[in-house]
């Protein structure tokens, strides 16, 4: 199957622009059909002691959902604090992955490392 106007080289930068399967969405833009949730997400984020819990199947966009929430509502001066979780994860691990990352230590050094602020 071909589509006029892009041989190979030419549908691939296309692609690499538009899909992103590596790396979760972070725009509201380029999340589609998931505005119900983010306007939930909005909704919990505004009322004080509460908290939001994204779950789903594999690959159904939840890193999609978190991160662009996460983008929306970050200061100005930072980026979110995102971490990813693997089967051997514990609740524990996260949370100490979170903690770190927050205060600005490697995970696998625990060296605190230097601010970057051009984003």
């Amino acid at each position: 199957m071909t589509i006029a106007g892009y041989d190979k080289a030419r549908l691939r930068e296309k692609l690499k622009v538009a899909l992103s399967a590596a790396q979760p969405v972070r725009t509201p833009e380029m999340l589609k059909g998931r505005e119900r949730e983010l306007e939930a997400i909005d909704r919990a984020l505004c009322a004080p002691g509460r908290n939001v819990f994204i779950h789903g199947d594999r690959g159904v966009g939840k890193s999609s959902l978190g991160a662009t929430a996460a983008y929306q509502y970050r200061s100005a001066d930072n980026r979110p604090i995102i971490v990813g979780g693997t089967p051997n994860e514990t609740f524990d691990s996260i949370i100490a992955s979170i903690a770190n990352k927050a205060m600005g230590y490697s995970r696998t050094t625990n060296v605190k490392q230097q601010s970057v602020q051009s984003r």
